[in-house]
C-alpha cells in the first residue's frame, strides 16, 4: 500500500490520511464509551462516585495534579533531549561535510548539555517520574 501510494503522491499525503483517518476510526470508540456513561448513569451506578473536577477542588487543582503525575517538565526535558541529539544525527548521517556544520554541533550540543538537567529534574523535584533514577544508573537502560 505505501509503494502504491508513494508512486502517485509524496509521503506529505500519506501524514495528511493519517490525521484524516485516526479521528474518524476513533469515533466509534468515542461513542460507545458516551453512550456506556449515560447507561451507567441512569442505571445508578454513578451514585456516590465524585469526578476529577470534584475530587481536586476544581479545574486548577485537577491540572496541577495532572501535571506532577504526568511529569510534564520531565517529558519536555526527555524529548528535548532526545530530539536534539538525534535529528541531526539523521541531518548529517553519510555526509561527511554536513558534520562541521553550526546547525548540527548545536543541536547536537544543547541535547547533550539537556541530560544533565533531566537527571536532576528527576532526581529532586519530580513526584511522578518519567524515568526514576535507579533506571538512569542501568547501564543497559
Amino acid at each position: 500500500m505505501t509503494s502504491s501510494m508513494l508512486l502517485h503522491s509524496t509521503w506529505q499525503w500519506g501524514v495528511g490520511m493519517f490525521a484524516i483517518l485516526m479521528p474518524v476510526v476513533s469515533i466509534p470508540v468515542i461513542v460507545c464509551l458516551l453512550i456506556a456513561g449515560r447507561r451507567a448513569k441512569r442505571q445508578g451506578r454513578l451514585i456516590g462516585l465524585k469526578s476529577l473536577r470534584q475530587t481536586h477542588g476544581g479545574y486548577g487543582g485537577l491540572l496541577v495534579d495532572l501535571f506532577w503525575r504526568l511529569d510534564v517538565a520531565g517529558l519536555i526535558l526527555l524529548s528535548a533531549c532526545l530530539s536534539l541529539i538525534l535529528i541531526p544525527l539523521t541531518i548529517a548521517a553519510g555526509i561527511s561535510d554536513r558534520w562541521g556544520h553550526a546547525d548540527v554541533i548545536v543541536m547536537l550540543v544543547i541535547g547533550v548539555v539537556i541530560i544533565p538537567f533531566f537527571a536532576l529534574w528527576e532526581l529532586k523535584c519530580a513526584r511522578h517520574p518519567v524515568m526514576p533514577f535507579h533506571l538512569m544508573k542501568d547501564r543497559s537502560m
